[in-house]
């Protein structure tokens, strides 16, 4: 007898038994009752869902994470085409060269505007 993963219909069955209104990775994680309390009203008073706030948490915290990675980047960049930090304006210049070479690697947030 057939079951479903012989049928090859197994790649749909995670969205008939976890159903999910995105494409994204699907996971279980543990945490303490007073945090799971805590992201459950934060979640509710931001109308946005506990997927969603863990989602943007763990991205924020990933920035800060390679936040060091990229400073060291922009230094490294910065000492290699001779800046010595004592000139405002060519810091000006410096940035600006280095935001269009890397134009292609920020997400910006325009949700402000």
């Amino acid at each position: 007898m057939d079951t479903l993963l012989d049928s090859g219909l197994d790649s749909g069955l995670d969205s008939v038994v976890i159903p999910g209104n995105t494409r994204s990775m699907k996971f279980a994680i543990s945490v303490p009752d007073d945090v799971f309390q805590a992201v459950e009203a934060q979640a509710k008073r931001m109308g946005i869902s506990r997927s969603q706030f863990f989602a943007d948490a763990a991205r924020q915290y990933v920035n800060e994470l390679t936040l060091p990675d990229r400073v060291a980047e922009i230094n490294a960049i910065l000492d290699a085409a001779g800046y010595d930090g004592s000139d405002e304006e060519e810091l000006a210049h410096f940035g600006a060269a280095f935001l269009r070479a890397t134009a292609g690697e920020w997400e910006w947030d325009d949700s402000d505007s």
